[in-house]
């Protein structure tokens, strides 16, 4: 289980395929957020599929979740620069609350790693623990 931190920067707009969008403008939406490594230690690359779901016991706040392959800095042309888009649903799993598989699961450089952006999806909801799962999909 993971808890967002404390800090807070502008949010990823949802089913933004890559280049990932930053919201601005008159969608200003300033949320907390976690940034989680993910390390493949096979000697190939790896798909990984990303799944981000409710803590058991909390309050269900939504997210949006996109991977970087390495950590970005906190500039919009930095975040924009996602692997696979920012997803902020999960319908083809309804036991999570965001994911990135089949065609959005981002590809883990083999030895490597990349980097996972979890954000709230609402400016006012809190900082909240939340489940993070990543799996193979392919070799």
């Amino acid at each position: 289980m993971y808890t967002h931190g404390a800090q807070r920067m502008l949010r990823l707009v949802t089913a933004s395929a890559p280049p990932c969008a930053v919201s601005g403008g008159n969608f200003d939406t300033v949320t907390n957020y976690l940034y989680l490594r993910v390390y493949n230690p096979a000697a190939v690359p790896v798909r990984a599929e990303l799944r981000v779901g409710r803590a058991p016991g909390e309050d269900q706040v939504d997210v949006v979740v996109a991977a970087y392959a390495s950590l970005p800095e906190e500039t919009p042309a930095a975040r924009s620069a996602c692997l696979t888009g920012a997803e902020a649903n999960c319908f083809d799993d309804f036991d999570y609350l965001a994911c990135l598989i089949e065609a959005k699961a981002p590809t883990v450089p083999a030895g490597g790693s990349i980097w996972v952006y979890v954000g709230n999806y609402r400016t006012d909801d809190p900082a909240a623990p939340f489940l993070f799962r990543a799996t193979t999909r392919a070799l």
